[in-house]
């Protein structure tokens, strides 16, 4: 029913395909420790990419290492080879040669990706706002006013046991969540429209405060925690992808969990999922080239527009060659399949993609 309100005809779903995948960034969940501190302090501007390449083709390993010029059998690993950010691997050889095989041989780019900080603040929204609003861009300019000031805003949230918030409780929370946005408002040079939505934003709090109501989507969460295990996001593509074949890095942990918790869809045990060991799987090597420079790609976007433009703008020639076959690998696999591309994240991330893609890929 979704994919028919966005215009996405059924076969896009229901058609065959084979979807290999590797994770980047699986900070497994996100919770507080018993220290009263966030278990992701170092990472919070982590991305959570589960995704990879589509194709019904394959490739041997001895190929794949001599398209890379790679002369020893260790297997292709993103953590030691492309340590950089999106401008840096924009002009790494290897990078390179990794666009150029992808968009030569037409396979596809898939991904699910999550901003963990962002999946963790907006129920707030939901709570505040009628369930029947599009609220996707008050979500995004809340992330963005707690994201600008994180040393104040997080130890709100762990001070109020979020998401777990009594009753008794939400006046205080809720007035000290207006005071951020107070702050952000006077120290940022905001656009009309997003003033508008902070007013928006504000305004619906302080009803919520004149009318003594309690935040109805999160009394009954878990205390401290604020993103369930990630295994959530492997199960949701699983059922999601029911008719596909999908090939995930083996994860011990994750198929453990979901062996004892079957996937279970119309009375029927998913079975269009195996989980194989990368080392003598060249199709995994490659998403977990992938899935790096997404997660790069997307934590370059979570900025000023201004900044990103900057950057762009001094891109050489040989950054811009590979911004180009990115983006054009990008709208090839968009075009092919639109549901290859799944955001749980601030909604300026999907807004941006469409915006390169369009201006740079062909």
């Amino acid at each position: 029913m979704l994919d028919a309100a966005l215009g996405i005809p059924s076969e896009y779903r229901s058609r065959e395909e084979t979807l290999y995948f590797d994770e980047t960034d699986n900070i497994k969940q996100v919770r507080i420790t018993e220290k009263k501190d966030l278990n992701i302090k170092e990472k919070l501007n982590a991305c959570f990419v589960l995704g990879g390449i589509s194709t019904e083709e394959t490739i041997s390993l001895s190929e794949l290492y001599g398209i890379m010029c790679k002369h020893n059998n260790k297997e292709l690993k993103s953590s030691s080879d492309l340590q950089k950010d999106f401008p840096g691997l924009m002009k790494n050889q290897k990078v390179e040669k990794m666009l150029d095989l992808i968009y030569s041989r037409r396979w596809c780019v898939h991904f699910f990706m999550v901003q963990p900080i962002y999946y963790s603040f907006v129920d707030i929204i939901d709570s505040l706002f009628d369930s029947n609003m599009d609220t996707r861009s008050l979500k995004s300019v809340f992330y963005r006013i707690l994201k600008s000031n994180e040393d104040y805003s997080i130890p709100i949230f762990i001070r109020y046991q979020y998401p777990s918030i009594q009753k008794s409780d939400v006046e205080s929370f809720l007035k000290e969540l207006i005071l951020i946005a107070d702050s952000y408002v006077k120290l940022h040079d905001i656009s009309l429209n997003e003033r508008l939505l902070i007013d928006d934003l504000v305004l619906q709090m302080n009803e919520v405060i004149s009318s003594n109501k309690e935040l109805v989507l999160l009394p009954n969460e878990k205390t401290n925690i604020w993103v369930e295990p990630f295994t959530f996001f492997y199960r949701t593509i699983i059922a999601m992808y029911q008719f596909k074949n999908l090939k995930f890095d083996q994860e011990i942990q994750v198929e453990r969990q979901i062996k004892e918790n079957p996937i279970i869809v119309n009375g029927e045990k998913l079975s269009n999922y195996t989980f194989v060991e990368s080392t003598n799987e060249p199709m995994i090597q490659i998403c977990d080239y992938v899935v790096a420079i997404l997660k790069k790609y997307f934590v370059f976007l979570d900025r000023e527009t201004n900044l990103i433009e900057e950057d762009i703008r001094n891109f050489d020639a040989t950054q811009l060659s590979n911004f180009m076959i990115f983006n054009s690998l990008l709208l090839y696999s968009k075009n092919y399949n639109p549901l290859f591309f799944h955001y749980i994240s601030d909604i300026r991330i999907p807004q941006m993609v469409d915006n390169y893609m369009l201006r740079y890929g062909t």
